[in-house]
């Protein structure tokens, strides 16, 4: 830092020094008027005086200066025809300033320091940038084309980043690639589910409205196909859960957005029905009455559609503590309403909107189709758009069959499509004795290879009761441990409608796979059989392993979890085939998000017990 005291202290002395170099008089003209000298009279210029060239320099100077100073003043002629003067170039004035420093260092922690900003013989010839030194120090933030440019490029950490635009690129409609290139980076689920959990524990209102955070969420549940990667998708998304509602510096929307986050992988079947509840359980718990009200009313508007419509009753208890918890802030109050409001109309959308007075057009085929089409992109985008309407003076039956052709045409392989037809169905005009035939005759439209999306759209359909089981075993639906699969994917089947099925079908079609795959998408009744069947009893035995295995985690030894329920698991085995036994089991261990040590183990445990 420059010393101004000593720059004027300095500066003076030039002064008095040139004074006595070239006289009183004379500097006055310059530098002023010096201390306790006598009024001199004033100068006029002439008006010709801006105009005239600087005099040429004296031949002798009339004396040598100090060494210290080189001053040389340039001598003129008179400017009046009175007195004379000594008029100072430019140059010397600027030399009596004192010279910036010649080189700056900046440390601030955090920065590139960036030497030698450009070289003045290189600006004056090229426009191009200015050459940069790059100097290294500690905290040091470095862009990647910097890193680039200096050879600092981390091999891994570019891996991470290209991960991070692949996120970034993300929406509605480009899932599917962010997906494959993403799998090019061949990142662990862990790494892949830090960066989507950055996303959904961010700092902002209303998550349950965010389509950006439904966009990363579905992105999760699309990879959740993956097993290793839907296990770490649901610890990593609960635990965080769980250390944002216990903290003490807790943070209304963040804990908000990854409970928002969590009831979208509960619809996608990521997360579990008990695990769902607790987190709402921990929301009550841990925090205040308005803070617990809203945190579950947030997730109420996110999943509420579909607790109801899979009847999990547990819901109940939630939906009475909002109601005898009133908040005390209006605007929650108001967001309470908007919800019971939301839930009274079936979970339309609709009943915000005015009603507005359509005009009805007839359409041909194509037209129908692609305005179908339409209309599930819309609803597929936006949970807020309610509930799908066919269009008007549209027949169920050219309906039905558009619906099969856009699902083969548009390779449609999202999972709720058929919850879509299912729900688009339920809201028009069926004639319901007539239904299972315009089924069957559109049937032709779909190719072998996509039968099995075929039979999870009539899944869907189920769902929605608009058809029964046995119209899709007449379509062939149990002919294929593939098909059962793909409509459990939409719907579980009520087990007394599937056995009243199995009845009827003569019992050489029925082998041990085609039951263990209706075990898995059984949907239990407590109805007791007077003669139990092979299938009967396969569910029976299936209930009881499925209790075990959802109390089960990965530190638990199968042995220490199914011990007390062994002497029901033997009962449950009799009269039931090995072959149709070890692939219940199989079944049921394989398809639990639990590690495959659990599951080896488990293996080993039913094979000691020699039930197959």
């Amino acid at each position: 830092m420059l010393d101004f005291h000593k720059l004027y202290k300095k500066f003076d002395e030039i002064v008095e020094k040139v004074q006595d170099f070239v006289g009183t008089e004379r500097l006055s003209f310059m530098f002023g008027k010096p201390k306790q000298q006598p009024k001199s009279p004033s100068l006029h210029l002439p008006s010709s005086f801006e105009n005239r060239q600087p005099p040429p320099p004296p031949s002798t100077p009339p004396s040598k200066p100090n060494t210290q100073f080189d001053f040389k003043p340039s001598r003129s002629l008179s400017l009046s025809s009175k007195n004379g003067g000594c008029v100072f170039e430019p140059e010397f004035i600027l030399k009596l300033k004192p010279e910036p420093p010649s080189e700056v260092t900046i440390s601030t922690p955090g920065f590139i320091i960036l030497m030698e900003q450009f070289d003045t013989k290189d600006s004056a010839i090229s426009r191009r940038h200015p050459s940069k030194k790059l100097v290294i120090h500690d905290d040091r933030f470095i862009p990647s084309a910097l890193r680039h440019k200096y050879g600092l490029n981390d091999p891994e950490q570019e891996r991470k980043e290209k991960a991070q635009i692949c996120l970034n690129r993300l929406n509605a409609k480009n899932s599917q690639q962010i997906i494959k290139d993403l799998l090019e980076l061949q990142h662990e689920p862990s790494f892949i589910m830090q960066l989507l959990l950055d996303r959904a524990t961010v700092n902002e209102d209303s998550p349950e409205k965010n389509s950006h955070l439904r966009n990363f969420a579905h992105l999760a549940i699309d990879l959740s196909s993956d097993k290793a990667f839907k296990r770490c998708c649901c610890e990593m998304s609960i635990a965080t859960y769980e250390e944002l509602v216990k903290s003490d510096k807790f943070v209304l929307n963040k804990v908000e957005c990854i409970l928002v986050w969590i009831s979208y992988l509960v619809i996608g079947r990521v997360i579990k029905r008990r695990q769902f509840f607790k987190c709402l359980e921990l929301a009550i718990k841990y925090q205040n009455g308005d803070n617990a009200v809203d945190l579950i009313r947030a997730s109420l508007v996110t999943c509420g559609k579909f607790i109801d419509e899979v009847k999990w009753n547990e819901s109940a208890t939630f939906y009475r503590y909002i109601i005898e918890n009133p908040p005390k802030s209006g605007y929650l109050l108001f967001l309470l309403n908007d919800l019971k409001k939301l839930r009274d109309s079936v979970w339309n959308e609709e009943c915000f909107k005015p009603i507005q007075v359509k005009v009805a057009h007839e359409m041909d085929d194509t037209t129908l189709q692609a305005t179908l089409y339409d209309l599930y992109m819309s609803w597929h985008e936006d949970p807020s758009f309610g509930t799908p309407r066919v269009p008007p003076k549209a027949t169920i039956e050219k309906v039905v069959r558009a619906i099969f052709k856009n699902y083969v045409d548009k390779k449609i392989t999202e999972l709720d499509y058929s919850r879509w037809v299912g729900l688009l169905i339920e809201n028009a005009e069926v004639d319901h004795n007539h239904f299972p035939t315009f089924i069957t005759n559109s049937k032709d439209v779909v190719p072998e290879s996509d039968l099995p999306g075929f039979y999870s759209i009539l899944g869907g359909l189920y769902d929605t009761k608009q058809i029964k089981f046995q119209t899709i075993v007449s379509l062939g639906g149990i002919e294929s441990p593939d098909f059962i699969d793909a409509i459990g994917e939409s719907t579980y089947i009520d087990q007394r409608e599937i056995s009243e099925a199995l009845a009827a079908l003569d019992k050489g079609k029925i082998n041990d796979n085609t039951i263990a795959a209706l075990v898995m998408i059984s949907d239990w009744s407590d109805t007791q059989e007077k003669n139990k069947t092979a299938y009967g009893r396969a569910v029976d035995f299936s209930r009881i392993v499925l209790s075990g295995i959802e109390e089960a985690d990965d530190q638990i030894e199968p042995k220490d979890l199914f011990d007390k329920r062994k002497q029901y698991i033997l009962e449950a085995s009799e009269g039931i085939s090995k072959a149709l036994l070890k692939e219940i089991l199989y079944r049921i261990i394989s398809g639990s998000n639990l590690s495959d040590e659990f599951m080896k183990k488990a293996e080993n445990y039913f094979s000691e017990l020699k039930l197959y």
